[in-house]
């Protein structure tokens, strides 16, 4: 028999918000009094790690000695191996949910992060239909998931939550700015007060926009001399990325690399911009309005239902650096502290991330009520 409160939480490769949200939903679970493993490949493991899993939660690596379909199917039979006696399997990511399904173990819930994948697709829904809830992080996929012909029975949303605490104080953003201006070269206290501070942070692959956000700030800088642009984050496109920039002193682009501690720089900004092509929720979107930092966003995927036009940010047309380019300096030329005040009400009203976890926490306890009913 199965131990009814266990759960097993797998991932497939992961990065960035996923591997936090993964790693805070351990620890909620965990504390919630379940018995809890996670399960995941070597580097995933080790970035969830970074974010503070328990000490008492055990791990799994799963082994991918095998490419393509092949590495799909040896994760199935890890996972059925793994979750003997547990009451339920948490899979992460389309990939992960498709493992898991197929392992043949019961009850299975996927949480769907991004957008519904055009490649792999007839696998990957097979796998959503058979699963027995599929969570959405924004009503935007759970559209997808529907229309690509998953039950809405099955679909959840629950959005990914954060906690706010208290905005940074102004002797404290200021230290952090200076931090962040001393590593573009500027130490001079005069010119860091009137530098314009943009941020933008991800994964520097298509999907995150990253070319539009640099053409886009060309049409910004040629407007706004005194604007800087640091762009937090590595990934495929790096090279490519920094050859458009050019140099620093001619561009006023700079590249971070990865910065464990991006979270903490976004009080230091005057604006993040996220320029997604795709997009299922966006946790610097979060932290940002948290921080009460103004936000351009891409319209695409969970962006629209965090970022209001007029109220919590400004929305531009994907792939259009012109249009991004004008939202830019409309957002830079525009009061901060009243969309600072809107964007932290929307998060407390509908991003509360203890009400997020306890609807995850229902989802399980639901699910097991009717297995053993």
């Amino acid at each position: 028999m199965p131990t009814t409160r266990s759960a097993l939480l797998c991932s497939s490769d992961a990065r960035g918000g996923i591997c936090r949200h993964v790693a805070e939903l351990t620890r909620r679970v965990h504390a919630s009094g379940w018995e809890t493993r996670v399960a995941a490949p070597e580097g995933t493991l080790s970035r969830l790690s970074s974010f503070g899993l328990p000490d008492e939660v055990a791990t799994t690596h799963l082994a991918r000695p095998f490419p393509g379909l092949a590495a799909l199917i040896w994760d199935a039979v890890q996972v059925r191996s793994l979750a003997t006696r547990v009451g339920i399997i948490h899979c992460h990511g389309y990939r992960s949910g498709v493992s898991g399904v197929f392992s043949g173990r019961r009850p299975v819930v996927v949480t769907a992060h991004n957008q519904f994948p055009i490649r792999g697709s007839t696998l990957i829904l097979a796998a959503l239909r058979k699963a027995d809830a599929v969570v959405a992080v924004s009503s935007a996929i759970a559209a997808e998931l529907i229309a690509a012909g998953v039950s809405e029975q099955k679909v959840i949303v629950i959005p990914n939550g954060i906690t706010m605490g208290p905005l940074t104080k102004d002797s404290q953003r200021l230290t952090i700015r200076h931090q962040l201006v001393s590593s573009l070269g500027e130490t001079d206290m005069s010119q860091e007060k009137q530098a314009v501070l943009i941020l933008g942070i991800g994964r520097l692959s298509p999907e995150k926009g990253f070319d539009i956000l640099i053409q886009a700030f060309h049409v910004v800088r040629s407007h706004s001399p005194k604007a800087v642009l640091t762009i937090i984050g590595d990934g495929p496109q790096r090279r490519a990325l920094e050859a458009a920039a050019g140099s620093y002193e001619q561009s006023g682009i700079l590249f971070l690399g990865e910065a464990p501690d991006a979270r903490s720089l976004i009080p230091a900004a005057d604006l993040v911009v996220i320029p997604s092509l795709q997009e299922g929720q966006s946790r610097v979107a979060l932290e940002s309005l948290a921080a009460g930092v103004r936000v351009v966003a891409a319209n695409v995927g969970g962006l629209p239902e965090m970022i209001i036009p007029g109220q919590t940010g400004w929305l531009s047309p994907p792939a259009d650096p012109g249009s991004l380019a004008l939202m830019m300096l409309e957002a830079i030329n525009s009061e901060p502290d009243c969309y600072a005040l809107r964007g932290r009400q929307w998060l407390a009203e509908r991003f509360d991330e203890d009400r997020c976890w306890i609807n995850v926490l229902a989802v399980y306890e639901r699910l097991l009520y009717n297995r053993v009913t």
